[in-house]
């Protein structure tokens, strides 16, 4: 990813392209400033929507993993209501399910079978769906 901060010549930290000088009280905003503050914060979200500290980032990159390939272990966080995953259980299977908005069960696809909670260790989102070449 490519960075968004730098430091200047005094060795202050800024928003790469941006002059230190031009975020002092007082300056305005022009439509460049307001496009890479937006940019920032933009990415910012994006960074905090993974619910990863720094360091589970940095060891997810030095294991060669990124967040979406990564198991979530259930007590950590559970996916969003119905969403498809993949679910390992405690007894080392791989599924496709989805966590019930109602109660704790998890629901296998294509079948009319539920597991209990304590029976899945973990999950983790799909992987994108094949597309061959065109």
């Amino acid at each position: 990813m490519k960075r968004l901060t730098q430091k200047d010549e005094q060795g202050n930290w800024c928003l790469e392209g941006v002059p230190w000088e031009q975020l002092h009280e007082g300056q305005v905003i022009t439509k460049y400033l307001r496009e890479r503050l937006y940019g920032a914060l933009w990415k910012l979200m994006e960074y905090e929507d993974t619910g990863l500290a720094p360091e589970e980032i940095k060891a997810l990159n030095a294991n060669g993993k990124t967040s979406e390939h990564r198991w979530i272990p259930v007590e950590e966080r559970l996916p969003e209501d119905r969403e498809d995953v993949l679910v390992c259980t405690k007894k080392g299977w791989i599924l496709v399910a989805w966590y019930g908005p109602r109660g704790k069960r998890w629901h296998i696809a294509l079948s009319d079978a539920c597991m209990i909670h304590e029976d899945i260790a973990a999950w983790q989102p799909l992987p994108e769906p094949y597309r061959p070449e065109e």
